[in-house]
């Protein structure tokens, strides 16, 4: 995906713990216009058991990313996302927040209208990789440290060969 025109590849994680914690991850390859050429992103969104939010998103240059091909295995900066359709592993490392999570999946992942939706030659693909997984880990904000043990959680990829065209129907 990284060579041609615009493009967008997502692969996100959420969960959240017995005492009320929620969190959504985020790692964007995306390359929506030929003039600001390829960004790439980590996001992590935290919800305490008492509503309070911490959003953090941090933009990369292309040189940032590494991935390898035939595996699962992405890497911005200091944070990955790496596995098999089995058991993955994150870690997000943002401005005060520190993230690490092991998912194994209860659910065997599949992937929605045979995983492509097509608008004219360009389309969306998406994989529900793991509809649902258990997590363990910790996340570290400032000082408190929040465990993660036997949580629930869901994993996913998306990829558009498309996002302008998704964005103007959405928008329009």
């Amino acid at each position: 995906r990284m060579k041609g025109g615009r493009f967008t590849e997502a692969w996100s994680v959420w969960t959240q713990n017995h005492s009320g914690w929620a969190v959504y991850a985020l790692f964007l390859v995306t390359k929506v216009h030929p003039y600001v050429g390829v960004r790439v992103g980590v996001q992590l969104t935290v919800r305490s058991p008492e509503g309070k939010i911490y959003h953090r998103l941090t933009q990369f240059r292309k040189h940032h990313l590494a991935w390898k091909k035939g595996v699962f295995r992405l890497r911005i900066k200091g944070s990955y996302f790496k596995g098999n359709l089995r058991q993955s592993r994150l870690r997000i490392r943002l401005k005060n927040i520190d993230c690490r999570l092991r998912l194994k999946n209860v659910l065997s992942g599949y992937r929605l209208f045979g995983g492509r939706l097509k608008m004219g030659t360009s389309g969306f693909e998406n994989l529900i990789a793991g509809p649902r997984v258990k997590v363990q880990g910790t996340l570290r904000l400032g000082r408190e440290t929040i465990r993660f043990d036997r949580a629930d959680g869901y994993m996913d990829r998306t990829s558009q060969g498309a996002p302008h065209l998704v964005a103007r129907r959405w928008i329009n």
